[in-house]
């Protein structure tokens, strides 16, 4: 079964290789027994020339895209309970 202690001890052991944006059930108590930070809305990443929006796509999605030019910015959402054909569906991303 799903055992959240587990959970938070694995993730913590590996902290230093996550890069966490907030999902729609994350809140302040799941912050304080992560040691890095989840409750960003959104992150922004750098890819050479180019910007990786990344967000958990409750916020921002096609519906509500954000501020991002056309062309030279990729927006990513990693909400898998809704897939979408405008934003790139990534559960990690290595550069």
């Amino acid at each position: 079964g799903y055992n959240p202690k587990a959970v938070i001890t694995q993730l913590n052991a590996i902290r230093e290789d996550i890069l966490a944006v907030r999902g729609n059930c994350d809140t302040e108590v799941d912050q304080m027994v992560l040691e890095f930070p989840i409750l960003a809305d959104y992150a922004i990443l750098c890819a050479g020339e180019r910007m990786i929006f990344a967000t958990h796509g409750h916020l921002f999605h096609e519906g509500q895209l954000p501020p991002l030019h056309d062309g030279d910015r990729i927006p990513a959402a990693g909400r898998s309970s809704r897939p979408s054909r405008g934003y790139r569906m990534l559960s990690s991303i290595s550069l």
